[in-house]
């Protein structure tokens, strides 16, 4: 009796198991898993459309796609019916000369001197050779997508799709210029039309011989060939006309003037003959009739147009690149417009975290200061507390923001601003005044409750910011002052100047008295007081980074940082003091991070950052519960990465109307109710629409998670 009860039991709750695991089946879970994982091999993408400018697009040869890169280091593929994006390729680079669809199953581009294919069937690359150039200038397809013409070093070279090898080089009788411009075939794919210091050439494309050539007016900065191959146009520099050549007569047929004091910068002829586009270096767009050259429509400015139309196949379309990312797709019969690809981010103008790690502070296009919490403890909501054009924020050691709004241009590069200082978190404002600020020179105090900033005329203003109150103004004779600093009590002032020599100088701030002056070698780029106001660290131009004793008015240290402190985008190293003043700490523009012992001068081999260190420039380094975190602004969001291993942690991408989302290297998403639309899913390279979540690695409270705010 007993084995039987128990046996009875023991059936009992394996049919409960059974009968609660069907009913799981059945209703489905509809919680998120803890522990989500990427299921299906699909990674989630935010659809923001390119992230920055859009240089270079063509359509299919069937028409129905665009294909578009941009300095996003991406090339998308959109399906124009739909208006949607379908397939994404992350090249790593951004240096793309061209892009055409050679067929529906290859797209070109150049990488300075390299050639590369990718397949938009599986977003592979599946060519990339160097050519044997330095670099390559201009890049275009023929009509029957055989050929490939390569402007390069004040060559032509002519290269093989099918068999992928340079067929013949072809020399210029000149070397004046560095580039071959302005590539173009003849619809027949016999001729090769190019400009080469201001020379308008036709070669044969077959045997590379010289048909004729003709000196075209101004230095050519665009070109362009009608469908028929008999009107060439080409457009020269400002103020120089938009001029039509007969190729068979090579005689001037029609020349367009320009808008005062701009340029030709794009022509581009219809397949169908019918129509030809006139794009000027203002973004001006005027859509014309060709043969009788009427403007049909001028779209003037409000195109946003940055380099190009290009038409489809037909002729029926035109589609155009901005500035902003928005690509446009205009009707080629009245120029009016029929769908626009929008971007879907927030660009980030700037940003920084609280000295706790708790609230993320950002500006954006758009206007206005919106702040996250970075804990969870208000559900992820971004708050907007400023509708203002902000230009720079930062955080300060007690929780205090101060900010610098745009204001309405008074004349050329000067500005009135408004700076305000305030408690976020209690929505406390502390001041708020105008001012205007040359060139956007300015530096707040470590403290932010000073802040210096250029005014017109070589004029200096301190001011007080919780006081708005303006404490002194210094006058210069020279017009060239690349750094200066607040002292954080606002006793101090220091100054770079370039008069005869270049001179570091110390001002007292109460009575406008000049302390002491350094003479050094090169002028300085950037400077920093420590806490207290004893030392003063500058960097100059040379990359030596200088440490001066501003108690007894000596200079202390000179280090070679080893690393230049500009690079091309002119973003710079940033310094921070030890609390105990005994160390250093430098960040370059790639972000390294070095520590330096103030008193011998030397790098101090470090595994773990020291938790005194804290950047905001380049990118926000600062520690968030015992983890040192970078910050970086990316394409409408910030990166987050770990400071001392270099491992990325997280995406946080923005989009408008305060919606945010939140992916993760291993496939993990979250986001605001609003932001689900924009999150698709990447099948190898093939974009899906699924529910988001439905999937597994959806998971809630994702970036509390990654910032150890919730386990």
């Amino acid at each position: 009796m007993q084995k039987r009860a128990v046996f009875k039991s023991i059936s009992w709750v394996v049919f409960q198991v059974v009968f609660i695991a069907l009913i799981g089946i059945l209703v489905g879970d509809r919680t998120p898993a803890q522990n989500p994982i990427n299921i299906g091999g699909l990674r989630p993408i935010i659809n923001s459309g390119h992230g920055s400018n859009v240089y270079a697009l063509n359509y299919s040869l069937d028409g129905k796609r665009l294909i578009t890169t941009s300095s996003d280091n991406t090339i998308r593929i959109w399906d124009i019916q739909k208006g949607k994006e379908i397939r994404l390729i992350e090249t790593g680079e951004d240096n793309i000369t061209g892009i055409f669809a050679q067929s529906e199953a290859v797209v070109v581009g150049a990488f300075g001197n390299r050639l590369v294919l990718w397949s938009t069937k599986t977003g592979r690359r599946i060519y990339s050779s160097n050519v044997a150039v330095r670099r390559v200038s201009d890049i275009y397809v023929s009509p029957d997508s055989s050929l490939l013409a390569l402007g390069a070093d004040g060559d032509l070279l002519l290269w093989d799709v099918k068999k992928r090898k340079v067929l013949r080089k072809i020399k210029e009788p000149t070397k004046k210029e560095p580039s071959v411009y302005f590539l173009s075939f003849s619809p027949d794919s016999t001729r090769v039309f190019f400009e080469h210091a201001g020379q308008i050439y036709i070669d044969d494309a077959k045997t590379g011989q010289r048909i004729s050539s003709f000196k075209a007016e101004g230095d050519p900065m665009s070109f362009g060939m009608s469908a028929d191959g008999n009107t060439i146009a080409s457009g020269g520099g400002i103020d120089v006309n938009a001029d039509f050549w007969d190729v068979r007569t090579e005689k001037l047929i029609k020349s367009i003037t320009p808008s005062k004091g701009t340029q030709i910068g794009s022509i581009a002829f219809s397949p169908d003959g019918k129509r030809l586009t006139l794009l000027e270096t203002h973004h001006r767009l005027r859509l014309l009739e060709a043969g009788s050259y009427r403007v049909i429509k001028d779209l003037g400015s409000e195109a946003e147009v940055l380099y190009s139309a290009v038409f489809s196949p037909d002729g029926s379309t035109f589609a155009t690149t901005s500035l902003n990312g928005v690509i446009k797709i205009w009707d080629a019969r009245n120029g009016d417009l029929i769908k626009s690809f929008q971007k879907r981010t927030a660009e980030i103008t700037t940003f920084d975290i609280s000295h706790d790690g708790s609230n993320l502070a950002f500006g954006a296009d758009g206007g206005g200061i919106h702040l996250l919490d970075l804990t969870g403890q208000k559900k992820n909501r971004i708050t907007k507390i400023s509708s203002s054009e902000i230009q720079y924020l930062s955080f300060f050691p007690g929780g205090e923001l101060g900010s610098i709004a745009a204001g309405d241009e008074r004349e050329e590069n000067n500005f009135k601003y408004t700076v305000e200082y305030f408690q976020p978190l209690k929505r406390k404002r502390y001041s708020r005044f105008e001012t205007s600020i040359f060139y956007l020179g300015f530096r707040f105090s470590q403290t932010g409750a000073f802040v210096a900033v250029v005014d017109p005329g070589k004029k200096i203003m301190v001011w007080d910011v919780r006081k708005s109150e303006r404490v002194r103004t210094f006058d210069f004779e020279t017009e060239m002052i690349p750094a200066f600093a607040v002292s954080p009590n606002g006793k101090r002032f220091a100054t770079s100047e370039s008069n005869e020599t270049a001179q570091l100088k110390i001002w007292d701030i109460a009575t406008g008295r000049l302390l002491k002056s350094f003479d050094e070698e090169s002028l300085f780029q950037d400077m920093i007081f420590s806490k207290d106001g004893r030392l003063l660290a500058a960097v100059d131009d040379e990359d030596n980074l200088v440490l001066f004793d501003m108690v007894r008015f000596t200079k202390l240290q000179q280090i070679k940082l080893g690393t230049p402190y500009f690079d091309e985008r002119d973003t710079f190293t940033d310094f921070h003091f030890s609390p105990d003043q005994k160390y250093i700490a430098s960040m370059d523009f790639q972000l390294k991070i070095k520590i330096w012992d103030i008193n011998t001068g030397r790098q101090i081999k470090i595994k773990v950052l020291p938790e005194w260190v804290r950047f905001r420039e380049n990118a926000v380094v600062t520690r968030i519960n015992g983890r040192m975190i970078v910050a970086k602004a990316e394409y409408g969001g910030i990166r987050l990465s770990d400071a001392d291993t270099g491992k990325s942690l997280a995406s946080l991408t923005f989009f408008k109307g305060n919606n945010w989302a939140v992916t993760t290297p291993d496939g993990r998403f979250d986001a605001s109710e609003g932001a689900f639309e924009n999150i698709h899913f990447l099948d190898r390279k093939r974009i899906r629409d699924v529910r988001a979540k439905s999937l597994t690695n959806f998971d809630q409270g994702l970036l509390q998670k990654v910032l150890r705010f919730r386990n």
